[in-house]
């Protein structure tokens, strides 16, 4: 099973928490420069997460406190998910940089390119496959 580090991410979250926002739900995402590659192709992993907050009455003062109000957080992270790659081997190189099958692995963009499904059906791989191609 692989086991993903979402720390920082759930850090992020809780410097975002003190803002005010119309909506509860939120993407959080960077372009990485540097990345892992499979087979000098970029991926990424999709995962689904969902973090909580629920004020709560009598918690031990050792639990985070706001405003006055103790918080109760929970995380849950889902065992099912996929990796989704690319067509197009990683290149920085300045006649490369807009080319969309190189940098973006979502389905809508990658369905349309030539190798679409060339290296893995539908550009993507189970997390089983994924264990297997990083032993």
């Amino acid at each position: 099973m692989i086991q993903i580090h979402l720390m920082g991410m759930f850090n992020l979250y809780k410097s975002f928490s003190a803002f005010r926002f119309k909506s509860s739900a939120f993407v959080i995402q960077k372009y990485i420069e540097k990345p892992l590659l499979i087979n000098k192709r970029k991926f990424d992993i999709r995962v689904w997460s969902l973090i909580t907050n629920q004020k709560v009455n009598n918690v031990p003062r050792s639990l985070a406190q706001m405003k006055g109000q103790s918080i109760m957080t929970s995380q849950y992270v889902s065992q099912i998910g996929y990796i989704r790659t690319a067509c197009e081997e990683y290149s920085l190189e300045a006649s490369d940089i807009n080319k969309q099958y190189i940098h973006l692995t979502n389905n809508a963009i990658q369905k349309f390119a030539d190798n679409y499904g060339k290296f893995e059906d539908g550009n993507q791989m189970s997390y089983a496959q994924f264990e297997q191609y990083v032993k």
